[in-house]
Parts: C-alpha cells; structure tokens; sequence
C-alpha cells in the first residue's frame, strides 16, 4: 500500500474515469478514518447542525476525495488548502469574513498535521478566488454517482472547470512554491 504523501493523479491523466482514480486512491494508506473531530465538524455536513451552515461547500469525504481527483492534487497540506478552497469559491456564497474565519480556524484551531500553515493559506484564498472567477457549478452538491463512470476531462468539462485558468494557476504556484512536493508536481 502507497502512502499517501505520495498519492497523486497528475491532471493530465485525464482519460481515466473517475471511478478508476478513486479506486487508486482508496487503495492508498488514506487517513479519512483518522480525522479529528474538529474537521469533521468544519468540513463535512454530516456534523451540521440543522438550518445552521458555518462554512458554504461542506463536502462528504468522498465528494471530497473526488474533487481531489478532478482537480488533479494530491493530499498534502497546500493540496487541502487548494480543495478547500475552490469548493468553497464553487457555492458562489462564501464571504470574505466566512473565508477568513476558515482561515483562522484552519491555522489555529486544527491539530498538527492538517493545520494550514501561512503558505497553505495563500493557497487557500487563491483557489476561492480560481474557482469565483471559473463560475464553476457548486462541487459539494454535484451528484457525482452520475458521472462517475466518464473520463476526469468530461467531468471537468460538464462542472466547468477551465482548464487553461487552472493549469496557469498551477505554473504559478509551483513557481511560487517550488520548493513543496505538491506545488512542483502540479506541472511535471
């Protein structure tokens, strides 16, 4: 079993179906099972309180899982911050005092190793940004059992994910980061 610090699906690999690329993942040494309940509660609506939504984009961890996919990032910490971030930006409701109250929760308030370091934040705000400026359809809510047997390209295509926008992002943050593992592997 691979770790997964080492999992990663790079974006390109967009011919195969999503089904595969989540079957890959799950075979990986995943730490879904291991998550504090601190992030369970911010993270996931299955720990929602009824009426009440703390942050816009709660994601089950296996929508979650399949974002990772289809955004091409692997699970270390700047890609957390990245699929937080865009699936946030995708509800086209998440505020500026929501996603600096995320922020500050995320850096300060989450156990190490999942707390967002400042780098991981800069990530973070930016793919809020990304995925505001893509107009792509909401990812939380998306009813993936449909596609899940179609190519990651189509998928991606059918939500709206721009690819030129997303790729050059992803040159400047390896750019920016090239130092990180997941940052230089964005573009190799």
């Amino acid at each position: 079993m691979k770790s997964y610090k080492n999992w990663h699906i790079p974006y390109h690999k967009d011919d195969i179906s999503l089904y595969t690329a989540h079957q890959n993942l799950l075979s990986s040494s995943h730490t879904s099972g291991k998550l504090p309940l601190i992030i369970r509660l911010m993270e996931n609506p299955c720990y929602s309180l009824p009426f009440i939504t703390l942050f816009h984009g709660a994601i089950s961890l296996k929508y979650h899982d399949y974002v990772h996919i289809l955004l091409g990032r692997g699970l270390l910490p700047k890609d957390e911050a990245f699929v937080i971030g865009f699936t946030m930006g995708a509800t086209g409701q998440t505020g500026l005092i929501e996603q600096n109250l995320f922020a500050w929760i995320s850096h300060y308030c989450y156990p190490s190793p999942f707390n967002f370091s400042v780098e991981d934040l800069q990530v973070y705000h930016s793919a809020v940004q990304l995925a505001r400026t893509m107009s792509v359809k909401p990812l939380h809510n998306f009813c993936y059992e449909k596609v899940i047997p179609l190519p990651l390209k189509k998928i991606r295509l059918i939500l709206g994910i721009n690819t030129e926008q997303l790729l050059q992002y992803y040159q400047d943050e390896a750019q920016k980061f090239n130092y990180c593992v997941e940052s230089r592997r964005l573009i190799s």
